[in-house]
Parts: structure tokens; sequence; C-alpha cells
């Protein structure tokens, strides 16, 4: 009986050994290979490890970390342009860019055409305007107050006054062509076949009578005509040496002083001839004031 309770117990000991075994392989890393044959080690290769045998985990792998995206970038508000402050230096600079800030937001709104851009390109618009209104404003008292600057004085655009600003200027060239008839003569350059040179000779003639000019009618091609049946053929060369290549043409002339000065060429109303004549003389139209760097037309020699 003793015997038997030995046995019984060895036993036990012996399954409880091997469940402890076999629980040690299970938690253990797989085998590696023999370093002598080069097979998958066994228990007994592993002598190292114990029952009791303390071994770390293997080391789980690194995961990458993910890298948060971004937040998609929001549409910036596009605020209203501002009108920009003069500079008390260069005024030229603030009108360049009010202008090209006035240009960006009207072509803002016509590309983009918004709520926001329409009622930024009118608010910058509207300040412009009040801008110039007052500008306008200002250059209406400085004329009340300084009228030798206001060009309305010397001729008005009142209708009323308008006609008689012009019989007054009439009068001033007249005088001043019958004044200029006592020394200026005309050369009057044309051809027999020439239509506007048919149609030049009545007027001029009528226009010579009345201002008292004395005309001398070149013939280029020396045919004389019925209004100045004593036209001379330019035998002289005078068409060549004075650049005459439009018939008609004119010219004044001073013979006692030997000086030749163009009035023009082509048709001329007996008004247009009037001016031309006075501005040549002036140096200015008339009704204008005279230009302190212009003077009458340089003459040219006989």
């Amino acid at each position: 009986m003793r015997r038997w309770v030995g046995a019984r117990r060895r036993a036990l000991g012996a399954l409880a050994a091997l469940a402890l075994a076999a629980a040690s392989a299970a938690a253990a890393p797989p085998p590696a290979a023999a370093p002598e044959t080069g097979r998958p080690a066994g228990f007994f290769d592993r002598h190292a490890e114990g029952w009791f045998w303390y071994q770390d985990p293997p080391p789980e792998p690194e995961q990458p970390e993910e890298t948060p995206e971004p937040p998609a970038p929001q549409a910036a508000a596009r605020p209203a342009p501002a009108t920009p402050a003069l500079p008390a230096d260069d005024p030229r600079e603030a009108l360049r860019r009010l202008r090209e800030q006035l240009e960006i937001a009207q072509a803002r709104a016509v590309m983009d055409p918004t709520p926001e851009s329409l009622r930024a390109f009118l608010e910058l618009n509207l300040a412009v305007h009040k801008r110039a209104e007052r500008f306008a404003n200002v250059w209406q008292q400085v004329l009340w107050t300084h009228p030798e600057l206001d060009p309305r004085t010397e001729r008005p655009a009142a209708q009323a006054a308008l006609h008689a600003w012009r019989d007054r200027l009439a009068e001033v060239v007249k005088a001043r062509l019958r004044q200029a008839a006592r020394r200026w003569g005309i050369w009057y350059f044309y051809e027999s076949t020439c239509p506007f040179c048919k149609a030049q000779a009545p007027v001029l003639k009528r226009f010579a009578a009345e201002h008292g000019f004395h005309v001398m009618a070149i013939a280029l091609d020396g045919v004389p005509v019925p209004e100045f049946p004593d036209a001379r053929p330019d035998t002289r060369g005078w068409a060549e040496r004075l650049g005459v290549r439009t018939v008609p043409a004119f010219f004044l002339v001073d013979p006692r002083r030997r000086r030749v000065v163009p009035v023009g060429a082509g048709y001329m109303a007996p008004s247009e001839l009037a001016e031309r004549i006075y501005t040549v003389l002036e140096g200015h139209p008339p009704g204008t004031p005279p230009d302190r760097g212009a003077g009458p037309v340089r003459e040219a020699s006989l």
C-alpha cells in the first residue's frame, strides 16, 4: 500500500513538470538554429532557459506617425480699397495711386462681379467723383474772383454774346488786312485746267478788291484766265524755288523788302484766306492771345 502511494505521487509530479515545460515552451520565441547542426534548436539545446527564466517580449514594429492634413485654405475676404491719403511732398504719386486703385477695382468688378467687388468699386468711384466735383467748384470760384484767367471773357459761350464777339473779331481782322495791303501783295500760282483754280479765281478777285491787295497771278501752264487776264507765265522758276507742289497756292510778298511768306495751298474761302493772312502776320489766329514762343512765319528772300 505504501509503495502504491509513492508511485502515485511520483506520477503526479512528472505530469506537473511536463505541464510547466509545455507552458514555458509556448511562451518562448521560436527556436533558433543550432550553431553546430544548423537544425532548429530543441528544448535541451536552450539550456540557458529555465522554468523561471525572464525573457523580454519581442519589440513591436514601429508604426509610422500619421501627419494630419493641413486644413484647406479659406478665401480671404477682399477689403474695400480706401482712398489713399494725399502726401504733402508729391501729389502726383497720390494721383497715380488713386488712378491705379480705381482701375484695379473696376477690373476686379468686371472679371469677378460679386456684390463685394461691385460695392468696393462703386465706393471708390463715388469718392473719386466727389473729389472731381470739389475741384470743379474751386475752379469756378477762382475764375469768378480772377476773371482775367477765364477764356470766356475773351470768347464768350452764350449765343448772343458769341455773335457780338464774332462781329467785333471780323472788324479787327479786316482792319489788319487793310493795313497789311499797303505793304504786302499776293502771289497766286494756278493752272488753267485745274478745277479748284477755276473756282478760286473769282473768290480771290473779290477778296483782293475788298481788302485792297494787289494780286499777281502766275500761270504754271502759261494760260491766262478771265479773272486775271494779265497773268504771267513762270519764266523765272518761282514755283520751283518756293516749293509749289499743289495749286492753287498763295504767298504774301513784300516787293520793297523783297520778302515772301507762304500762306497755304488748296481752295480757300474768303474767311479762311483772311484768317490765314492774319495768322501769318500776327503769329497767332484771330481771337486767341499771342503766343510768346511763336511769331510771324519766317520770311524768305526774293
